[in-house]
């Protein structure tokens, strides 16, 4: 049946602990155990400004504002939402313990420090960083195009980030894919197949003098020369149709500082032998002989060409064209020089 309850007004610890269990501790939390008794716990603790509550395992549906004091450990079902904007007067610095730190404000937010295990950027605008980024983990660029196999993370040509494919031997000590045969300084480089590279000790090139040299190699095609062509050494020409010369004018001895005998020789039969028109230097005429020796310097003429002097046709008699044989030409008579 209902009864009357001693009602405490006001009084000392001595009258409360009449209607408790147990003496109640100062700044501890008061709570009814199962019978209606009252009590305190020392998880429970609210010094006037903060409220500790230490040791809490499970809390849901509940709202926190304020200070929290604490390490954390334990806690589930938690929710915060915080404002990370120095510039509106919230705090610069987080620590999140074991939390999720959303930011999706607006691209003004400033974040100096955050500890934690994750963090989620949210932001709906461009963020930009004036300072350095440090990141001590991998990054996951997740709006980056997926890729294919060797890709890299290139600069685009609008400062925008991207993947490209690379050739994935550049992974390797070298893009040359030559069947382990390293290659030799100072050769030119083949292609021996679609994607494999090799040298030849026939074709070398020296980067100081900028020459080329081909060394016992064949060409299977024309080659032409923009420049001029300068053979150091035996030129040989064999074809089997004519030399077709463009200058009107083949000059022989070519950069020779004295005089000396010259002429043409035609091969008959034996190499570098045959017959010769040239020029004799010694008695200035041209002459004939055969069985010569193209190596040779010098030739002895087995007979000379006659020059005719014209001096009706107004060229003059010299001591140059005085030779035995030689025609002059003179107001119709004719004088054969002996």
């Amino acid at each position: 049946m209902a009864e009357w309850k001693k009602v405490i007004v006001s009084g000392s610890q001595a009258e409360l602990a009449g209607i408790t269990g147990s003496t109640l501790t100062d700044d501890r939390l008061v709570f009814a155990q199962n019978g209606g008794a009252l009590s305190t716990d020392g998880n429970l603790i609210y010094d006037g400004s903060v409220l500790d509550l230490t040791g809490l395992t499970a809390i849901s549906g509940s709202v926190f504002s304020g200070s929290f004091v604490g390490d954390g450990s334990g806690l589930t079902n938690m929710v915060t939402t915080l404002d990370i904007d120095a510039d509106s007067g919230g705090p610069s610095s987080v620590d999140l313990l074991t939390q999720t730190l959303d930011i999706a404000g607006t691209p003004n937010e400033t974040v100096t420090s955050v500890s934690g295990q994750t963090i989620t950027v949210g932001l709906t605008n461009d963020v930009t960083i004036g300072g350095n980024l440090t990141v001590t983990a991998g990054i996951t660029a997740s709006s980056l195009p997926a890729g294919v196999d060797n890709s890299v993370v290139i600069l685009d040509s609008d400062g925008q980030l991207k993947t490209d494919e690379i050739d994935g031997r550049v992974w390797g000590s070298t893009l040359v894919d030559n069947g382990g045969v390293s290659l030799t300084a100072n050769r030119v480089v083949l292609a021996s197949d679609g994607d494999s590279l090799k040298d030849d000790a026939q074709l070398t090139f020296n980067t100081s003098t900028n020459v080329l040299t081909i060394d016992s190699s064949t060409f299977g095609t024309n080659v032409n020369i923009a420049g001029d062509l300068v053979v150091q050494g035996t030129a040989s020409f064999q074809n089997t149709q004519n030399l077709e010369v463009a200058d009107r004018f083949v000059l022989f001895a070519s950069g020779s500082t004295t005089a000396g005998d010259g002429g043409i020789v035609v091969q008959q039969g034996t190499q570098d032998i045959g017959e010769l028109f040239g020029f004799e230097n010694t008695v200035t005429r041209w002459g004939f002989t055969s069985s010569f020796d193209a190596s040779n310097s010098a030739f002895t003429p087995d007979a000379y060409v006659a020059a005719v002097v014209d001096i009706d046709g107004g060229q003059t008699d010299v001591a140059r064209y005085q030779k035995n044989g030689n025609i002059k030409v003179d107001s119709g008579d004719i004088y054969i020089y002996a």
